[in-house]
């Protein structure tokens, strides 16, 4: 075949699932909002959780495991809804300052995660289990403060490519 030299065009296009409730309430699936950078790092902050909670779950009789792990699930389950929230297109229903909302919650993550991974490295420190809790604890922090910073840019109105 000869190359006529023409350029083909490419064409993108997103899918949103959309169903309407007997109430006539409609719920909007966004799967995009994980390919987003908050979407990803609250995933990887989920993954990270659950590595969190089942390093140290079988230590939980120790005053200082039964913090990490109050940290560890609290955190969990708040970006659960998060992720779910934003997932469902809650973002559109609730008038909040989303970007507020998640700038405050994942200080406060940050510096609760810091809290518990410092106290279980002090205490922990001759458990393998414990130091690898540690270890994905100190990695948690890291991931919050990221969020913390992209909601601190979508804030401030230069976002990444939030969805909210």
């Amino acid at each position: 075949m000869a190359d006529t030299g023409e350029q083909g065009t490419t064409t993108t296009t997103t899918t949103t699932t959309t169903t309407t409730g007997s109430s006539g309430t409609t719920c909007t699936f966004n799967i995009d909002y994980v390919k987003t950078p908050f979407g990803i790092v609250k995933l990887v902050e989920l993954i990270i959780g659950i590595i969190c909670i089942g390093c140290v779950v079988a230590y939980s009789d120790h005053s200082f495991t039964q913090w990490f792990m109050f940290v560890s699930c609290s955190c969990f389950l708040v970006t659960t809804v998060l992720l779910i929230i934003f997932l469902f297109g809650g973002d559109t229903k609730l008038t909040l300052p989303w970007p507020l909302v998640e700038l405050i919650y994942g200080f406060v993550a940050s510096v609760l995660y810091l809290i518990a991974a410092i106290v279980l490295a002090v205490f922990g420190y001759r458990n393998s289990a414990l130091i690898a809790g540690t270890v994905f604890a100190f990695f948690n922090v890291i991931l919050y403060a990221v969020g913390t910073f992209l909601s601190f840019q979508d804030w401030k109105g230069r976002s990444p490519g939030n969805v909210a």
